[in-house]
């Protein structure tokens, strides 16, 4: 019964420490990051220009579309 106990908390454990690994396939397959784990350049422009075009020109000099980078 021992035995038993401590190989069911193994089993947990294993299962808790691969989560974040699970996590990280996840968004890899989304396409949230590229395949070493780091968020796609091309996604931060993506999310940085689309912020930029919800921003009132006439109240930002920053989020006006004559300006944007």
């Amino acid at each position: 019964m021992k035995y038993n106990m401590k190989r069911i908390g193994l089993a947990i454990l294993t299962l808790l420490l691969c989560l974040p690994t699970f996590a990280a396939l996840k968004a890899v397959k989304n396409n949230k990051t590229n395949k070493w784990g780091f968020q796609d350049p091309k996604t931060i422009r993506t999310v940085i220009k689309n912020d930029y075009d919800e921003v009132d020109p006439a109240h930002s000099f920053i989020g006006s579309k004559d300006y944007a980078v």
